[in-house]
């Protein structure tokens, strides 16, 4: 059941919050899903601790902040921190000794507005380790709340250091082995330990390319291949779930001389294989210059408040493909495509000054930052 805790910007409070928990506690919710970073709320806690006491399971994202939490584990709430495509810790998921695990965290979603888009964060990885809750449940309703939490923890594939740690909590989360573990269904079968078969088709080694060259790839999986991506140098330029495993890439944004494409194919065991090339780049002289950017709204030493939109005046020789906005040297937010408009939440900043600045960067890597303007909250 949705129930809606925040207003129309995404913003909302810890009471409000609560009040949804123990409504939806109230009204046969058996597993709740909180994309906001709250494990250290206790007016949350209190109410985690009434919709466990009803039988019911509550899972929470660790945040976005990058920052490691010391807090204590929190008994009442799976904190659950994301992973990148490559089931590495994304990298502005935050981390700390109340992480319980880890699950996905970068999706192709509906976006505000309209359409759909790529993004990541820890409000994508609770979910889907709470839709594992409710897996396991599924299979054994009898199931306690404790009983659950211990089989999302003991089913989940450790990442990172042995055993337990502050980035994955207990690991990466594993569906299938949840719910086999809760008893719905036959253990899943012997691993799969065959690696797929991948080349690249083109370009061969060897060969010499300019300008936007086709990279195709060709491979196979005795059970399936679920991932293909094309790396140059270890950059990696494309990526994907299904054939035909064909891209673009750029010569353009590599200098003149060798250069090592190559191409990864993993099946959904895990395992993978590698297969590479080397050709030689033969362009005109590389793009070097950087964009030139600059905040065009707010103006500096202005007032401003509430979910503020920065928008931004932008040129170079060849085009901008991606805008950060930076609040007081932190991340905030990426756009990618035009005008490259960014918001920032100013209610989460204390009242006073704060410096805004963005980096525009050209499909070349040539980066810039517009000169820093300094508005006040209110």
């Amino acid at each position: 059941m949705p129930v809606r805790i925040s207003d129309p910007t995404g913003w909302a409070t810890y009471s409000d919050i609560a009040s949804g928990l123990t409504w939806a506690a109230d009204h046969g919710a058996r597993v709740a899903n909180i994309s906001y970073k709250v494990t250290t709320s206790s007016t949350i806690t209190a109410a985690a601790q009434y919709f466990q006491g009803r039988g019911g399971v509550v899972a929470s994202s660790a945040g976005n902040d990058a920052l490691f939490d010391a807090s204590a584990d929190n008994p009442y709430i799976i904190t659950v921190s994301a992973t990148d495509p490559n089931d590495a810790l994304y990298s502005w998921s935050s981390t700390g000794n109340n992480v319980d695990v880890a699950a996905p965290g970068c999706v192709y979603t509906t976006t505000s507005g309209g359409g759909y888009g790529s993004a990541c964060g820890t409000s994508f990885s609770s979910p889907i380790a709470a839709g594992v809750a409710a897996l396991i449940l599924s299979a054994k309703p009898s199931l306690s709340p404790a009983e659950v939490t211990g089989i999302v923890r003991s089913s989940a594939d450790d990442l990172g250091t042995p055993g337990f740690d502050p980035q994955f909590g207990a690991g990466r989360v594993n569906a299938a082995r949840a719910v086999a573990q809760a008893g719905g269904g036959a253990p899943p079968p012997a691993p799969d330990t065959l690696a797929p078969a991948v080349s690249i088709a083109a370009p061969t080694t060897g060969a010499t390319v300019s300008g936007t060259v086709t990279v195709s790839v060709s491979a196979s999986d005795n059970v399936g291949v679920t991932s293909v991506s094309i790396a140059v140098d270890g950059a990696v330029v494309c990526s994907f779930n299904a054939a035909p495993f064909s891209c673009s890439w750029s010569t353009k944004t590599t200098g003149n001389g060798s250069h090592t494409i190559q191409a990864t194919a993993k099946d959904a065991a895990g395992n993978s294989a590698t297969a590479p090339a080397t050709v030689t780049v033969s362009n005109a002289a590389a793009d070097t210059t950087p964009p030139i950017v600059a905040i065009t709204s707010p103006k500096a030493g202005s007032a401003v408040s509430g979910n503020v939109a920065v928008t931004v005046s932008y040129s170079d020789n060849v085009g901008v493909v991606r805008v950060e906005l930076a609040a007081d040297g932190t991340p905030v937010a990426t756009a990618t495509s035009a005008p490259f408009t960014t918001r920032w939440n100013s209610r989460k900043a204390p009242p006073g000054a704060h410096v805004l600045q963005v980096k525009a960067c050209d499909a070349a890597g040539n980066c810039s930052f517009s000169p820093p303007i300094t508005v006040n909250t209110r």
